[in-house]
């Protein structure tokens, strides 16, 4: 009888457990997702002059450092999963970001910690 009771507690921890990993890698998928989609906005705002990284309208850089944001709680949700490959897809998108808004060492961090993500 307590195996009984046992194996029902086990099945109910093992649910419980993946129903949140589950929960949590779809709001990670969401932030990417919201990122993208923000990116995306800023650079087809962007595309009506010919600017320098950097030198977008406010307008634009408000897109781009939303999707940063975005980009950047995605990837602290999947370093709490240890996601490698969505880091890796995060941090990727974060370089291009901050590269369109100019700040090339953040472009470069990110960047860098992509090929890291590549070799774990």
């Amino acid at each position: 009888m307590w195996v009984a009771r046992l194996v029902e507690l086990y099945k109910h921890s093992v649910v419980r457990y993946i129903t949140l990993f589950v929960t949590q890698l779809s709001e990670g998928r969401a932030l990417y997702n919201l990122g993208n989609i923000y990116h995306a906005k800023g650079k087809h705002i962007g595309r009506t002059g010919q600017q320098d990284p950097g030198e977008f309208p406010e307008d634009v850089r408000s897109c781009l450092q939303q999707a940063v944001q975005y980009y950047e709680d995605n990837l602290q949700l999947m370093r709490e999963l240890n996601e490698t490959a969505a880091q890796g897809r995060a941090c990727g998108n974060l370089g291009n970001t901050y590269y369109l808004l100019g700040n090339f060492k953040q472009a470069i961090h990110y960047h860098e910690e992509v090929s890291l993500h590549g070799r774990l």
